[in-house]
C-alpha cells in the first residue's frame, strides 16, 4: 500500500523515521562489560542501587549496594566495579557473590592509591538480564603515617620508657613522634593527659621515650602519636604498666625472747630501682636516748630478715627497728616494735626453823617464776667452826 506525503512535510516526516530507526538500533546492542547478558532494562531483569560507601585507610573503602529486586529470576549474584574517576581504563570488579534473595550488600575495595578519587557502582546480574546501579564516587585519604603503641620497657619507681612501633612515614622522609600518658585512677579526658616532646624519626621502626617524675607503685596507661607536615597521623592501642614501689622495709616481731636474748625480724618489702638492699636493726633499753646496732644483713631480694641479739636485761623493755639501705642509695626505717626479756626468778633466805646435835632446818621462799613454768629450788650451805680463844693462866 502507498501513501501520499506532502512535499512541505519530507524533511520532517524523513527525519523522524530515522530517528525511530538509530533508537531501534541501539535498543538491541548489549550493555558494556555485560558478557552474555541482555539490557537492564530487559523485562524480567533484577534491579540493584548503589547506596553507600566509607573510608576503611588510605587504600582500602568499603562499599554497599542493595538488590531491589530479583525480577523474573530465583537467584543472582552481585559485585562492584570500580575504577579511577574520570578515567577511561576498564572497570575492576569485586568477587561476584551469589544470592538467592533481595537485601544489603557490600565489599572492601582493597590496593587503592592514596587522595585518590574513585567511581564504583553495583552491578547485579541473573540469567534473564544485568542491571548497574548509579556511579557514586569516594576519596581515598591521603597517605598518612602510622603507628602502634607497643609497650613501657625499663619501668622503675619513678621512671618508665614509652615504646611504639611506626609503620608508615605517610610518604614522608621524616615524621614527629610523641606520646600522652597518665595514672589509670585518673578520669581526665586524652586531651589532659601529660604530653611527652616529640622526636623526629626518619625510618620506620620502634621508637621510645624516657618519661620520668612518676608516682612510684602507680599503675598508668598511655598512647603514641605520629604526625607529618602535610597530614596528621594514626596511631592505634593502649597499654599500661605499673611502677615499681618505692623501697621499704617493715619491723616485724620479736621471737625466741630469753632472759638476755632475742631474735628480731623485719622485712624488706620492696627493692625499688634497686637490684639488692642491706639491713640491720637498732635496738636500746625504753627510754634511753642511744640505739645500738645489729651487723647489716645483705639481701639480693626483698624477704624476711632476723638478727639475735644478747647481752640483754632480764625483765626489761627493749624497743627495736628495722632499718635498710638499698644498693641505689634509698633508705628506709621500719615502725618501731617493743620486747620483754624473760625475768629472773626471785627468791628469798629465810631464818633457822630447828636445830639440833647434827642438823638444821632452815626456810626460804620462791617469790617469782620468772618467765618460767617451773623452777628448781636448792639450799646453798657451808661449813664454820667458831674459832676458840686462849684463856691466860693465872
Amino acid at each position: 500500500m502507498r501513501t501520499a506525503i506532502d512535499s512541505a512535510d519530507v524533511r520532517t516526516r524523513s527525519w523522524t523515521c530515522l530517528v525511530a530507526v538509530l533508537v531501534l538500533s541501539a535498543a538491541v546492542v548489549p550493555a558494556t562489560g555485560a558478557v552474555a547478558a541482555t539490557d537492564s532494562a530487559t523485562e524480567g531483569a533484577p534491579s540493584v542501587d548503589t547506596t553507600w560507601a566509607d573510608v576503611l585507610t588510605d587504600s582500602a573503602v568499603i562499599v554497599a549496594g542493595n538488590l531491589t529486586a530479583l525480577g523474573d529470576a530465583t537467584n543472582a549474584t552481585v559485585r562492584f566495579e570500580y575504577r579511577q574517576n574520570d578515567s577511561s581504563d576498564a572497570w575492576s570488579t569485586t568477587a561476584a557473590e551469589p544470592t538467592g534473595s533481595t537485601g544489603a550488600f557490600r565489599a572492601n575495595l582493597t590496593g587503592l592509591e592514596p587522595g585518590t578519587v574513585y567511581a564504583y557502582r553495583a552491578v547485579a546480574e541473573t540469567a534473564v538480564g544485568v542491571d548497574r546501579g548509579d556511579v557514586r564516587t569516594i576519596e581515598t585519604p591521603a597517605d598518612r603515617p602510622e603507628a602502634t603503641t607497643t609497650g613501657a620497657t625499663a619501668v622503675g619507681e619513678t621512671e618508665a620508657t614509652l615504646g611504639t612501633n611506626v609503620t608508615d612515614l605517610g610518604g614522608e622522609p621524616s615524621a614527629e613522634v610523641w606520646f600522652s600518658y597518665s595514672p589509670t585512677a585518673d578520669s581526665e579526658p586524652l586531651s589532659e593527659w601529660t604530653e611527652t616532646p616529640t622526636r623526629t624519626v626518619t625510618a620506620t621502626g620502634p621508637a621510645t621515650r624516657q618519661v620520668t617524675g612518676l608516682e612510684p607503685g602507680t599503675e598508668y596507661e598511655f598512647t603514641s602519636h605520629v604526625r607529618t607536615e602535610q597530614e596528621h597521623g594514626l596511631s592505634t592501642g593502649y597499654e599500661r604498666f605499673t611502677t615499681e614501689p618505692r623501697f621499704a622495709v617493715e619491723t616485724g616481731t620479736a621471737t625466741d625472747v630469753t632472759e638476755t636474748n632475742a631474735t628480731l625480724t623485719g622485712d624488706i618489702v620492696a627493692l625499688g630501682d634497686a637490684a639488692s638492699a642491706t639491713a640491720w636493726f637498732e635496738y636500746r633499753r625504753l627510754g634511753a636516748a642511744d640505739w645500738m646496732t645489729t651487723e647489716a644483713v645483705d639481701s639480693g631480694s626483698a624477704g624476711r630478715v632476723r638478727t639475735t641479739v644478747d647481752g640483754l636485761e632480764p625483765g626489761t623493755n627493749y624497743e627495736f627497728r628495722i632499718v635498710g639501705e638499698a644498693a641505689d642509695g634509698d633508705s628506709a626505717v621500719g615502725a618501731i616494735e617493743t620486747v620483754e626479756t624473760i625475768a629472773d626468778p626471785v627468791v628469798e633466805t629465810g631464818g633457822v626453823v630447828g636445830v639440833d646435835e647434827e642438823s638444821a632446818t632452815v626456810a626460804g621462799d620462791l617469790v617469782a617464776l620468772g618467765g618460767a613454768d617451773a623452777a628448781t629450788v636448792t639450799i646453798q650451805y657451808q661449813y664454820f667452826t667458831k674459832p676458840l680463844v686462849e684463856k691466860s693462866a693465872c
